[in-house]
């Protein structure tokens, strides 16, 4: 009788205590690996101190078959301009506080829907180990898939985007996000590499867009400007 008490105590208690086991394990994995990212793109000290981002380039339009520049300025919490010249025409771009604004050789338009995710995406990627430090995400570590640790950041939107981390030098090689476009769902990445410093962080001089697989944007980068002084009329929004 004793015997069996016992057995039926540790089918009981057995299935809990696994699963106990596995939730600490995924935690201590989240952790132990946003740590080590961290530490790869210069410490959580460091990273911690960066209000503003400049990144000029060179930007090929593949899709487009046209080649020409891009400035990018992001103010963070939350500003981001995105300027942008290609074969004579002039793009700006402007994100703050969850709302975006386009302006194509004429007057700035608001963008909504589906156009507002992939602005908002574009936002948390121009460097993407700081979504790691904001207190505003939630992340979870979704385990290793097709060679790469996997993380999921959702912010208090539960707008998703997912990070795609090299498990040996721990450098985030790609990020993606679904977005969903009428009946469809439109995918978004970005592809890193290049890294170099950048004053006292590493970043990423390489970056390769896709939709749904198909590449169509690859930009160069040629500077990085961290915490300059800038300018807040830049991300005024002046259709006179």
């Amino acid at each position: 009788m004793h015997k069996k008490l016992l057995l039926l105590f540790l089918l009981i208690t057995i299935p809990f205590i696994l699963l106990a086991d596995t939730g600490i394990s995924e935690a201590g994995s989240r952790d132990r690996l946003i740590q080590n990212v961290v530490t790869a793109y210069g410490g959580k000290d460091t990273l911690s101190q960066i209000e503003s981002i400049i990144v000029a380039g060179e930007v090929d339009s593949l899709l487009k078959k046209q080649k020409g520049v891009s400035r990018v300025t992001i103010k963070y919490p939350d500003r981001l301009r995105v300027e942008t010249k290609l074969n004579g025409s002039h793009a700006v771009l402007i994100f703050e506080k969850n709302r975006g604004w386009k302006k194509t050789n004429g007057d700035f338009i608001e963008v909504k829907g589906p156009s507002l995710k992939a602005v908002l995406f574009s936002f948390r990627t121009i460097y993407p180990p700081l979504e790691l430090l904001s207190e505003k995400n939630v992340i979870s570590y979704l385990g290793l898939k097709k060679g790469f640790e996997v993380l999921e950041i959702s912010d208090r939107e539960k707008n998703r985007v997912t990070f795609y981390i090299d498990p040996e030098t721990f450098l985030i090689k790609r990020a993606g996000v679904s977005i969903p476009f009428g009946r469809n769902t439109v995918e978004i990445e970005k592809e890193y590499g290049n890294f170099k410093s950048a004053g006292s962080v590493l970043y990423p001089y390489t970056v390769i867009s896709y939709a749904n697989g198909t590449k169509n944007i690859h930009s160069k980068v040629k500077e990085v400007l961290i915490n300059s002084k800038l300018d807040d009329t830049i991300f005024k929004i002046d259709n006179h």
